[in-house]
C-alpha cells in the first residue's frame, strides 16, 4: 500500500491536535508565497501554481487531523507541496516530462565562482513559464536552490537525491536557463478582449456598481484566494459596494495572462499592475470571479500581457 502524507510523520499521542493545526495556519500564513513562487514554477503557471497551494494546505490539514504530527512545518509543507505539483502536472500537462533520472557525473557548482552567482541571479530572476522547459530534477534543483536559498544536502534530502545528483541537476538546469534567457521569447498573440469584459473594466472605472452587479449571475461565485468565499448576488455585490468601492485611485485594463483574459488592477503604480481577476462568463452573464487581492505573490514571474 502507497504511503500517505499522515504515514511519512510519526503521531504522537499527547499531542493537542488544536495547537498543531494552529502551527500549521501560522505557517501556512508565512509560508503561502513561498510555496506559490515553488508550485508556480515546478508548473509553469502562476494560476496553476496557485491552485497547488490550496490543495497542499487542504492535504495537510487532513494529514493532520489523521494523526500526522511533522517535525518541521516549514520542509513538511514544501515537501507536500512538490507532491500536489506533480500531480496536477500529471492531470493537466502528460505532456511535460517527469522523468527524475540523475545525471551519472557531477559537476560541482562552486559557490564562490563569479559565473556560478551571476547563474544563480539569472534563475531567481526567470519568468515563472520558463521553468517548465526544464527536465523535472533540474526544475527542483534550481528553484529550491536559486529562488528559495535551500542547501545542497536539504535538497537532496528533499527530492531523495544523492548530493552528486543535485548538483549536476543544478548546474545543468541553470545552464539551460541562461540558454532559454538568450533565448527571442515567441510571444503569444494578445487576446482580443471580449465585449462582456470591456463593459466589467468600463463598468468598474466608472464606478458603476449597480450596472456591474446586473452582469452577475444570480449564483455568482466570488474567491478572494487567502481570504474568502462569496457566492449568490447579493453577497457578491456587498464587495463591490463596501470593499472595491471604498478603495481610492485605481483602474482595471483589459488583459491576458497564460491564454485567459483577465482584468488588471492598477493601484500605486500606473504603468504595473497590482494583481489580476479572472473572469468566467456564460453568454454575457458573469458566473464566477478570481480575486486575487490578497494574494499579489502570484504577480511574481507572472507574465500579463495587454
Amino acid at each position: 500500500m502507497p504511503k500517505t502524507e499522515a504515514d511519512e510523520n510519526p503521531v504522537l499521542i499527547n499531542e493537542d491536535v488544536e495547537l498543531v493545526q494552529a502551527a500549521l495556519r501560522d505557517a501556512a500564513e508565512k509560508l503561502r508565497p513561498a510555496l506559490h513562487g515553488y508550485c508556480a514554477r515546478m508548473l509553469g503557471s502562476t494560476i496553476d501554481g496557485e491552485d497547488a497551494v490550496q490543495d497542499t494546505l487542504l492535504r495537510a490539514y487532513t494529514a493532520i487531523v489523521a494523526g500526522s504530527r511533522p517535525p518541521e512545518m516549514r520542509f513538511w509543507l514544501f515537501r507536500l507541496a512538490h507532491n500536489c505539483s506533480v500531480d496536477l502536472l500529471r492531470k493537466r500537462r502528460p505532456e511535460v516530462s517527469l522523468d527524475m533520472e540523475y545525471l551519472s557525473e557531477a559537476a560541482d557548482p562552486h559557490a564562490h565562482d563569479p559565473l556560478e552567482i551571476a547563474m544563480q541571479k539569472e534563475s531567481a530572476q526567470a519568468a515563472v513559464s520558463s521553468f517548465l522547459q526544464l527536465p523535472s530534477a533540474q526544475r527542483s534543483t534550481v528553484i529550491l536552490k536559486d529562488v528559495f536559498d535551500y542547501e545542497l544536502s536539504e535538497i537532496g534530502q528533499f527530492l531523495h537525491m544523492p548530493l552528486t545528483a543535485v548538483k549536476a541537476a543544478l548546474h545543468r538546469g541553470r545552464a539551460r536557463l541562461g540558454e532559454l534567457a538568450k533565448t527571442p521569447v515567441q510571444r503569444t498573440q494578445t487576446l482580443s478582449a471580449s465585449p462582456e469584459l470591456r463593459r466589467f473594466v468600463e463598468m468598474f472605472n466608472n464606478r458603476d456598481w449597480p450596472g456591474l452587479i446586473s452582469m452577475l449571475s444570480e449564483d455568482v461565485h466570488l474567491s478572494q484566494t487567502a481570504r474568502a468565499e462569496l457566492r449568490g448576488r447579493q453577497q457578491v455585490s456587498s464587495i463591490f459596494y463596501k470593499g472595491y468601492g471604498e478603495v481610492q485611485g485605481w483602474r482595471l485594463q483589459e488583459a491576458s495572462i497564460e491564454g485567459y483574459e483577465c482584468a488588471a488592477v492598477f493601484l500605486d503604480d500606473p504603468n504595473t499592475p497590482a494583481y489580476f481577476m479572472l473572469l468566467h462568463w456564460q453568454g454575457d452573464v458573469l458566473k464566477s470571479i478570481r480575486d486575487f487581492r490578497y494574494a499579489r505573490y502570484v504577480m511574481n514571474g507572472a507574465e500579463i500581457m495587454f
